[in-house]
C-alpha cells in the first residue's frame, strides 16, 4: 500500500481547540462545559507520554467530537487532521479496533480510544473514524485506512468483510455489492396439492 502525502490541513475547530486549552470560550455550552470537564480529568492525570503527543491526540480528538455531534461521522488523522473533503477513501480493515455505543461518545471516550490504538493511529495512512449506524442505531468508532484509488478501496472493504467505503471528498457512503452465493443444496418443488 503506498503511504499517503498530504499537506497538513487547519481544522475548522479552532475555538474548540482555544476552549480546550483555556483560550478562548465555546459558545456551545454543552460542547464547553463537556472540553472544560475532560481538560480537568485530563489535568490531572500523570501520563505515560509526551506532552507533543499528548496535544497531538487532543487536537485530534477536538476535532473527531466537534465533527461527529454536527455530522454524526467524522474522519480524523492524528498526523494530517481533519480528512473530509480530500480525495481519499476510508475503510475499515481493523475488526479488533471497533467500538459501538448506544450513546454518543464523550470526549474522555474518544480520548481513551485514541490512547489505546495510538500503534495503528500513527501510521500516515491511517486515522480515527467515527459514523452513527442508523440501521442499529449506535455510534460506531473504528480505525480507518485512508486510500486514494476506490478500486484498492473496494477491494480492501470486501476483503474485509466490510459492508461500505467512505468517499470523504464527496462525503458519501459507497455500499459494497457482494456476488450471489450459490446454495450448496437443491431447491424443491413444492405443489399447490
Amino acid at each position: 500500500m503506498n503511504t499517503l502525502l498530504i499537506e497538513h490541513q487547519t481544522p475548522d475547530n479552532s475555538a474548540l481547540v482555544d476552549a480546550f486549552h483555556g483560550e478562548a470560550p465555546l459558545t456551545n455550552t454543552n460542547m464547553a462545559d463537556s472540553v472544560r470537564e475532560a481538560r480537568k480529568k485530563l489535568l490531572r492525570r500523570s501520563l505515560p507520554i509526551w506532552d507533543t503527543m499528548l496535544s497531538c491526540i487532543a487536537g485530534a480528538v477536538d476535532v473527531s467530537f466537534a465533527q461527529h455531534e454536527r455530522t454524526n461521522g467524522s474522519t480524523v488523522s492524528l498526523i494530517h487532521g481533519n480528512m473530509v473533503g480530500t480525495k481519499l477513501f476510508s475503510v475499515s480493515i481493523h475488526p479488533s479496533s471497533s467500538v459501538t455505543r448506544w450513546e454518543r461518545p464523550t470526549w474522555e471516550e474518544l480520548y481513551e480510544y485514541a490512547k489505546a490504538n495510538l500503534d495503528l493511529l500513527l501510521r500516515p495512512d491511517h486515522a480515527m473514524g467515527t459514523w452513527f449506524n442508523d440501521l442499529d442505531l449506535l455510534h460506531c468508532q473504528d480505525v480507518v485506512v485512508l486510500v486514494p484509488d476506490r478500486n484498492d478501496a473496494v477491494e480492501l472493504g470486501l476483503r474485509w468483510d466490510q459492508l461500505a467505503i467512505y468517499d470523504l471528498e464527496t462525503r458519501r457512503e459507497i455500499p459494497l455489492s457482494r456476488p450471489c452465493r450459490k446454495s450448496a443444496g437443491r431447491l424443491a418443488e413444492v405443489g399447490n396439492d
